[in-house]
């Protein structure tokens, strides 16, 4: 989850918002694909895209 609320914050700083449901969207997804490129397990981001919702 720290990992998650990190990569959340950097994509703060470099300009995504999450105020609006399709910036939301776009934000989860972009963290998703950062915490998979990190190697995280599939079945982890599969939790936290559903917690997301």
């Amino acid at each position: 989850e720290a990992v998650f609320l990190a990569v959340h914050g950097v994509l703060h700083l470099v300009g995504l918002k999450d105020k609006t449901p399709a910036q939301r969207k776009k934000m989860l997804d972009a963290q998703l694909k950062v915490l998979e490129e990190m190697g995280y397990h599939a079945s982890i981001l599969d939790v936290l895209r559903r917690s997301m919702q």
